[in-house]
């Protein structure tokens, strides 16, 4: 990341595959993102969903190790990372 008088620009970039998903009642899944311009040990990194109107809902984040779940899914999910690839995962 870089700073030009006023402006603060960077070259960072999460990627996730696009591929749909059908995951049947019960079942479980992997999702994972991977970051570049940037070391995820040092921000806040958070899983959102998209609702079916639309709106986005907060679900977890980490940081450090510590990690906060909204109380819909608590006990439902596991964050985590690893930091040595750049990866951030939720079970």
């Amino acid at each position: 990341m870089g700073r030009s008088g006023n402006c603060v620009y960077s070259d960072t970039s999460l990627t996730q595959p696009s591929d749909p998903m059908v995951i049947k009642p019960g079942g479980s899944h992997q999702l994972s993102c991977k970051a570049s311009g940037f070391s995820m040990s040092n921000h806040w990194m958070s899983w959102v969903r998209e609702t079916s109107d639309g709106r986005l809902q907060w679900l977890c984040r980490i940081i450090s190790g510590s990690t906060y779940y909204a109380d819909a899914f608590k006990g439902r999910f596991t964050i985590s990372t690893d930091y040595s690839n750049s990866m951030l995962h939720l079970q």
